[in-house]
């Protein structure tokens, strides 16, 4: 698996809070949920960046090719291990403690499994065309996804809610078989949502290193929507993340 990726934060951002971790066999990418813009404790010491470079990094290490856990089960246990890491100092139960929407590909042999939970996008490129796989539609089932310890939407401090996500597998053998795909955060779906793009143009883009006339195309239209009072975003910018995957 070739793997090229771009992450760039939001204009005027403090900090980015997607992160990547990718080789040729797997590619984990998280997107954490923006604390309370107005400095509000979160009751978590650590922050939003700490959180999403710890999942990833436990990420790696339960889904790696060594290791013969389904995608949900790694998730489940790397989001208990960071759990663990600080629920000693930190208010776990509190509603604004560090989360993430998760997103991760793995290939071994000729099967790729893929995992979303939350609003990333992961797009699979077969010859019929694109199929998009997100957890992003089930929104309106968010309020029954919960458990007493917390969300089952996000990744957060509940392991169970691993196996809420959405998950499958393609195979690149055959005619049909899987070519490129592409994971990328919300940020970077805006490009679909808003319009600009179709989910193959995207791709088509990510993969030609087209990405500078892209961002250049979603901040003009992100402010011009937020100035005309018609941006459904909460924030007028968002942190860009994608990675494209090809195999030969």
């Amino acid at each position: 698996m070739y793997v090229s990726q771009v992450s760039v934060p939001g204009p005027g951002a403090r900090e980015n809070q997607d992160y990547v971790l990718a080789d040729d066999r797997l590619v984990c990418v998280l997107d954490g949920v923006t604390p309370p813009p107005d400095g509000r404790p979160t009751g978590c010491v650590h922050g939003v960046r700490w959180y999403v470079e710890s999942l990833a990094r436990r990420i790696v290490d339960q889904a790696g090719p060594a290791e013969e856990r389904s995608l949900p089960e790694a998730l489940a246990r790397s989001i208990d291990q960071v759990r663990r890491a600080h629920e000693g100092r930190c208010d776990l139960s509190h509603p604004d403690t560090p989360s993430a929407a998760v997103a991760i590909l793995r290939t071994s042999g000729t099967v790729v499994d893929h995992l979303v939970l939350c609003d990333c996008t992961i797009l699979l490129e077969q010859r019929g065309g694109i199929h998009v796989r997100t957890d992003a539609t089930r929104r309106d089932q968010r309020p029954r996804r919960m458990s007493p310890t917390g969300p089952l939407w996000k990744a957060s401090v509940e392991p169970q809610a691993a196996f809420s996500a959405v998950a499958g597998a393609s195979t690149l053998d055959g005619a049909d078989g899987l070519r490129r795909a592409a994971v990328v955060t919300d940020g970077a779906a805006r490009i679909q949502e808003l319009g600009l793009g179709t989910w193959a143009g995207l791709l088509c883009q990510l993969d030609s290193g087209d990405v500078p006339s892209v961002l250049a195309r979603l901040r003009a239209e992100e402010r011009s929507r937020w100035q005309l009072g018609r941006a459904r975003h909460v924030k007028l910018h968002d942190d860009f993340t994608a990675v494209v995957c090809r195999w030969a």
